[in-house]
């Protein structure tokens, strides 16, 4: 599914000020680095400049605007701001993003959140960034006691607000996640991100789309776009195939997240509707295989290219890339990235037949958190061979109760 900002959306309020109305330019972060810039040569705080610098490096590195040939830029903001003021909060979670998003230290970048917190305990930012590496090391116990200190803020900022509502959805609260995203729409009734939360949530909550059309539709009529893969994805839950087949035909590749997913999304629309598949399968291969060349270990790439192989029937290549992919999460320590190699893991297995395989792992990612659901293996049509084993049927009987 693609998600342009809020695939990475734990950025800072300067890139919401930075972007404007320009809610799909591609050089937010850019933006920022220039205004600290500036500030930099007036000699204005040069301490909170260098670490506000630092923290937009970093979250342009995290979103893969900038390269990782930033990192030492940002470094050196870092080491720079420390020597002028190390005891200003904003310095501190400055060190603490260098550390979670370039040098991937979480118990540094922990410390680091920790002491701004204690700094400024009026201020949720150093909780909400505290926050973000919790849930990505898959650390639910003390994101749980975070949130709930959270919670008291009266938080205005919309990217705080709808990844707060990101880390309840990971934990199967959607009531309360649904809460935090209609908040970062009501703080910004423009912004993209919040919306598209607030979709995947509605169908992780639901087996109807009945408010997760809805909501695209306003946001279409808002930003004048398509989301041609959102509505394809709203198709394939109805079942209207054709129309999802009509739409991934005529969308172009510039509308998901790599070049390969429009062929492939064509394959499996082909094969639910059992028409030959092969050619776009091969098709998104190929492609695929191109993006590949430029970001060997990109998990989310490997797990795609698994997919392909599978809808061709190609069952050992198609196993040893959805592990390999699992395989690059771990050992990046990312739970999040973990959980979602892993559920696309059972996908290969369930294409591929091996239903056995494919429940383990949906079980796995149904008791550890995720974003999936048993809503999901209700209406998601690629686990409709799987509905009637009767470890699902339990599964799918259980949250009807609860």
């Amino acid at each position: 599914m693609k998600n342009n900002l809020t695939k990475n959306p734990d950025a800072n309020e300067e890139l919401i000020s930075a972007m404007g109305k320009k809610l799909r330019d591609r050089n937010h972060f850019r933006s920022v680095i220039s205004l600290h810039d500036e500030a930099l040569k007036k000699q204005d705080d040069r301490a909170t400049s260098h670490a506000k610098r630092a923290v937009a490096l970093c979250l342009g590195i995290h979103t893969g605007e900038l390269d990782s040939t930033e990192i030492n830029n940002c470094l050196s903001d870092v080491d720079e701001a420390l020597k002028l003021n190390k005891d200003l909060p904003v310095v501190q979670i400055a060190e603490g993003c260098y550390y979670y998003y370039c040098s991937k230290d979480f118990n540094k970048a922990i410390a680091s959140f920790k002491k701004a917190s204690l700094t400024d305990p009026e201020n949720y930012k150093p909780l909400f960034y505290l926050a973000m590496v919790y849930k990505t090391q898959g650390n639910w116990h003390e994101l749980k006691l975070l949130l709930k200190s959270i919670d008291k803020f009266d938080i205005k900022n919309p990217l705080g607000l709808t990844n707060i509502g990101l880390c309840y959805e990971y934990l199967h609260d959607f009531d309360t996640a649904i809460k935090y995203h209609q908040k970062a729409i009501d703080v910004n009734p423009r912004w993209e991100a919040a919306y598209l939360n607030l979709f995947r949530t509605y169908l992780l909550k639901n087996t109807k789309t009945t408010k997760a059309r809805a909501l695209l539709e306003k946001l279409i009529k808002i930003t004048k776009e398509e989301y041609t893969e959102f509505q394809i994805i709203l198709d394939l839950y109805e079942g209207n195939y054709s129309d999802a087949f009509n739409k991934a035909t005529k969308a172009l590749n510039c509308d998901f997240d790599f070049i390969g997913v429009r062929s492939l999304y064509l394959g499996n629309i082909s094969t639910l509707m059992k028409k030959d598949a092969d050619k776009y399968f091969d098709c998104a291969l190929k492609e695929l295989n191109l993006e590949l060349t430029a970001d060997p270990d990109n998990a989310v790439i490997h797990s795609l290219i698994g997919l392909a192989l599978a809808g061709k029937g190609n069952k050992v290549a198609a196993v040893a890339e959805g592990e390999r992919a699992v395989n690059i999460a771990v050992m990046d320590n990312n739970k999040l990235l973990e959980s979602e190699m892993t559920i696309t893991l059972a996908e290969i297995y369930t294409r591929l037949g091996m239903f056995e395989e494919a429940i383990e792992k949906i079980k796995d990612s149904l008791k550890n958190h995720s974003l999936f659901s048993a809503k999901s293996l209700q209406h998601e049509p690629v686990w409709k061979p799987l509905l009637v084993t009767p470890e699902l049927e339990k599964i799918i009987e259980k949250d009807k109760i609860d």
